[in-house]
């Protein structure tokens, strides 16, 4: 199967909103304020290229992999081997990091949140994009009743103190048993 480009309906729109969505991405802000990259995903000779704080020229490094790929990455959450780049690159055929490998490690972490902004769109969702959606994914099929739900901890409000943090972490796996943890006596 020769390799059509982005898998989204719209290629072109799909592209200009995740440059916009990375453009306005504030958690992306503050991650990159040190940072100057340019870099690039292509899919089927189709690139989305993204500057962060970067004066205009060519990419750095530009990650490529066909659709099938992209398909699979750019799913809400995605299978084995297509959760991060680091798994694509050592698992995907077809992925191919293109340019400074140096440049790639120095800012895979302003990648990886790319990829993300990019995750959140192709689900259908709108900017601005949460800061993790580690949460929202993995909640979105649990009811919204926290006591209903076998795992949900209870969050401390915002400006508490780390005792009561741990105090209701505590709450949480309180009915589970742990062993005794004592010194070096061997009984």
């Amino acid at each position: 199967m020769q390799d059509q480009g982005w898998p989204v309906t719209d290629a072109a729109g799909f592209l200009a909103a995740w440059q916009d969505a990375v453009a306005g991405d504030a958690l992306l802000r503050r991650r990159a304020r040190y940072a100057s990259v340019r870099f690039a995903f292509e899919s089927g000779g189709t690139t989305a290229g993204f500057a962060l704080n970067a004066p205009p020229g060519a990419a750095a490094f530009t990650v490529a992999a066909p659709a099938e790929a992209w398909a699979k990455a750019l799913q809400p959450v995605p299978p084995r081997h297509h959760h991060s780049l680091f798994a694509m690159r050592m698992r995907v055929p077809g992925f191919a990091l293109r340019g400074e490998e140096l440049a790639f490690v120095q800012h895979c972490h302003l990648a990886r949140r790319v990829l993300e902004i990019g995750r959140w769109l192709a689900a259908g969702h709108a900017a601005p994009v949460p800061e993790t959606l580690a949460r929202c994914w993995r909640n979105r099929n649990r009811p919204q009743s926290p006591a209903a739900t076998c795992g949900s901890r209870p969050t401390a409000p915002p400006g508490a103190s780390m005792r009561s943090r741990r105090a209701m972490a505590s709450t949480c796996s309180a009915s589970t048993p742990r062993a005794p943890t004592g010194g070096n006596s061997t009984g």
